[in-house]
């Protein structure tokens, strides 16, 4: 991207410069935001004649014809222009800023993430740009003349898919009208070589058949992901067109229908009076065959898939320190570095990375089941020593009992007191001791073989003395009772996942999780997770993570060739479902 010529701050108008966005061949793109009474704040785009043609009378005429064409279109479909000026000598209009990005765009980065675009998601763009493209062809002028507009352009570049799943198409630059103050030169070809209708190919008058069958290029390949026409010069591309050596659509994709590729080829006849007569037609075709074959064809759809793609895009003015990305009218994330939201680079917009790397549960933890992993440890331990140790501590006091009692009777007592020094449960012996030492006569007899208060003595004795532990443990793990079995939840495992370099996308099936370094938690024992890794500038690579306990993996990604410029201004994106 080439410096921007004017300056963040700066105002034009009412308009003061955010940042440069991107520069064209003919101008220079960059945000700007409207300030009012109290609060009142609007961000627009605001589009000025690149700095080697504003002193080219020429092109000012033809900045400014486009600026009045696209003013006087209003139609949700098209990108709408809302106000014309000059500041200190410099030409601009302020325009609708679209948050999203181009069919271009989508197609490289689904070709990139090998995503396959669902055909809803095609139909509902080429059904859009159809019916923003009909509100101009049949625009009329003040006095109710045809202003015969014919946009002459339309291409992959110039549809914008919001995030929001709105459709608009951008830049009548060379348009054609009845009404524009400068007129191209005869035999000059316009447009993009591999969006052209034959008759542009050979420099003939167009009309707005010539946008249909460039809108049948844009479906053939949003629903194919391969290029039409595209040839390795542009001499050949355009013989390809002039030819008709179109590879039919049900010979790429398998499972594409007929129907469908019947109306695709219409649109793309190489006879004007073959083709659909109006975009309106076609855009009528393509919601007949949607509705004839199940699909549902709506703006959200359209949404769900771009988040699908895209992940949550912050507006760019939320977004500190992110440089636009070259070659769209619209900012866009792009390589992820390590966090959430990729760090500003030049493919696009990004926030710093996070100190830590989040954790995603794959698998919503129910509540029971920390409290599972923490009860055992306070229900466990105690009780089994306590009940394993009475009944054996309860016997020798009776065998105790009997024996003092045989020696109080023999002797007098004088023995008793040795043998329970001799006896091998110190516990005991110790809870003992004070009721035998005294015992002089065989009155007390009777109470000393049911001795019911130093039963739970003992217990407490035994499970602070050192030689214990072992028997505590081996009840906490087999013989402990746990909580009921249906309020026991899977424990979860948790995988570190790392990526060189860092800030690859993770996704687990088509759900994007976050960016690497990245925790992943699942259930414990579950099927393996099926995980992709993805980062612009590299191959994609799936893995296959194990659930059975905690771990950390690390992932070398491999460079992708960079794709080589085409040149021309061409739409031409790397695609990678080609044979």
């Amino acid at each position: 991207m080439r410096a921007a010529a004017i300056p963040t701050g700066m105002r034009l108008g009412r308009y003061e410069i955010v940042r440069h966005l991107a520069t064209g061949g003919m101008a220079e793109i960059y945000l700007a935001r409207a300030g009012g009474i109290g609060d009142f704040e609007r961000y627009v785009v605001i589009k000025v004649i690149a700095g080697e043609r504003r002193g080219n009378a020429q092109f000012v005429r033809m900045f400014l014809d486009e600026a009045r064409l696209a003013a006087g279109l209003h139609h949700a479909c098209i990108a709408q222009v809302y106000e014309v000026g000059e500041e200190g000598g410099e030409f601009f209009y302020a325009m609708e800023y679209v948050h999203g990005d181009t069919v271009r765009s989508l197609l490289e980065d689904c070709s990139r993430q090998q995503v396959r675009i669902p055909l809803e998601v095609a139909i509902a763009v080429a059904i859009g740009a159809a019916s923003g493209l009909h509100h101009a062809h049949e625009r009329e002028s003040a006095d109710g003349r045809p202003l015969d507009i014919v946009h002459r352009d339309v291409s992959p570049s110039n549809v914008m898919i919001g995030y929001d799943g709105a459709i608009k198409v951008l830049d009548f630059g060379i348009a054609r009208a009845s009404e524009r103050a400068t007129e191209t030169e005869s035999g000059v070809v316009k447009g993009k070589y591999a969006y052209m209708a034959p008759e542009q190919c050979r420099a003939q008058a167009v009309d707005r058949r010539a946008d249909v069958f460039a809108l049948g290029i844009v479906l053939y390949e949003l629903s194919t992901q391969h290029r039409a026409f595209k040839a390795d010069s542009d001499f050949e591309t355009m013989s390809r067109i002039v030819n008709g050596e179109l590879t039919p659509p049900t010979m790429l994709v398998p499972g594409y229908p007929p129907a469908l590729e019947a109306i695709v080829r219409r649109a793309m006849a190489a006879a004007p009076g073959h083709r659909y007569q109006t975009a309106a037609e076609l855009g009528d075709a393509l919601e007949a065959f949607a509705e004839g074959h199940g699909l549902t064809i709506s703006q959200r759809a359209v949404e769900r898939f771009m988040h699908q793609v895209y992940g949550a895009r912050p507006e760019p003015w939320r977004t500190a320190g992110g440089a636009a990305r070259s070659g769209g009218a619209t900012p866009r994330p792009g390589t992820p570095l390590p966090s959430s939201q990729p760090s500003a680079s030049a493919a696009g917009l990004r926030t710093p990375s996070p100190p830590a790397p989040p954790t995603v549960a794959l698998t919503p933890a129910p509540v029971p089941r920390t409290d599972s992993l923490v009860a055992p440890a306070v229900t466990i331990t105690p009780p089994p020593p306590r009940r394993s140790l009475v009944r054996p501590v309860a016997v020798g006091l009776g065998l105790v009992a009997a024996g003092v009692l045989a020696a109080v009777l023999a002797s007098g007592g004088g023995g008793a007191r040795s043998r329970d020094e001799q006896s091998p449960t110190r516990g005991a012996t110790a809870a003992l001791a004070p009721e035998v030492a005294p015992a002089p006569s065989p009155s007390p007899e009777v109470a000393r073989p049911t001795p019911a208060p130093p039963e739970v003595a003992p217990p407490k004795a035994e499970v602070a003395a050192p030689p214990t532990p072992a028997v505590v443990d081996a009840p906490a793990v087999v013989d402990a009772p746990a909580p009921p079995a249906g309020d026991a939840a899977p424990a979860t495992v948790t995988i570190h996942l790392e990526s060189t370099p860092p800030g690859a996308a993770v996704y687990v099936g088509k759900s994007r999780r976050g960016v690497t370094p990245l925790d992943l938690t699942a259930p414990r024992g579950t099927q393996p997770l099926a995980v992709r890794l993805e980062r612009a500038g590299y191959r994609a690579q799936s893995l296959a993570l194990s659930v059975e306990r905690d771990g950390r993996r690390a992932v070398t990604l491999t460079k992708r060739q960079a794709i080589p410029d085409r040149g021309g201004g061409d739409d031409g994106f790397a695609n990678p479902f080609a044979k």
